[in-house]
């Protein structure tokens, strides 16, 4: 299993390594996909962007008294759904998941966590936000250091938690070739998380003879994203 995950995290930093390393320039045509078109309205990535930021108290400290690496996380999931919030106009989104969380920096009680989010990638029923945070060890923040990354997946449902389309897109422009890549990326991890998702509940499936993966399930893979608005799926119940 071990030896699975690592294969796996190496093939999904090769694909990402591979749209940096693109010679070909993006343009709009290539890079945007089905999801993010007919929207009501649009805004660039840059406009999405929230940024939070934290202060480490005793109470999260783990026993190596720096930030217990739960408070993280949920500081980050936060983040990211009070972005998805603040995008879609909607209250009513729930995470599915986060994915490729990273650590590369350990906080104490004298550093501020500084997190920005933005949306970077749309679908129909669902959204990505991606989540970078980092160590301002002086609070003055002349000196912040990368230390945790996160890309969330979230889900716009309506008030009685039935999934409903999303109404706002990211606006993409040939004139703008880091909005086209940070999206191309988004894309390709959505696909890549789907497709992997997908395969492995299938094969689950199969060696255990359970039932079908549920309709939750189904939404974190992706596998109902064009599914007729008519034939909805509840996800509170």
């Amino acid at each position: 299993l071990v030896a699975k995950s690592r294969a796996l995290n190496s093939e999904w930093l090769r694909v990402q390594h591979e749209e940096d390393q693109r010679r070909t320039p993006l343009t709009v045509d290539v890079v945007e996909d089905h999801g993010n078109r007919g929207k009501r309205e649009y805004l660039t990535i840059s406009e999405t962007l929230v940024e939070v930021r934290k202060q480490c108290l005793p109470r999260h400290l783990n026993h190596n008294h720096t930030l217990f690496g739960g408070d993280i996380l949920k500081w980050m999931e936060q983040t990211a759904l009070y972005t998805a919030q603040r995008f879609t106009g909607n209250k009513s989104m729930m995470t599915l998941s986060m994915n490729r969380i990273s650590f590369t920096q350990p906080i104490t009680t004298r550093d501020i966590l500084d997190m920005r989010a933005t949306v970077v990638y749309v679908r129909k029923y669902v959204l990505e936000v991606e989540v970078r945070a980092s160590v301002d060890r002086e609070g003055d923040r002349r000196s912040m250091r990368a230390s945790h990354t996160g890309f969330f997946e979230i889900l716009n449902m309506d008030s009685i938690g039935f999934k409903t389309p999303i109404t706002v897109g990211i606006k993409l422009s040939n004139d703008c070739p880091q909005d086209l890549l940070t999206y191309q990326k988004a894309k390709v991890r959505f696909l890549f998380e789907r497709h992997h998702r997908a395969e492995n509940n299938n094969s689950n499936s199969v060696h255990s003879n359970q039932a079908p993966v549920s309709e939750l399930e189904r939404a974190r893979a992706g596998l109902d994203e064009l599914d007729d608005d008519t034939q909805r799926k509840h996800y509170l119940s």
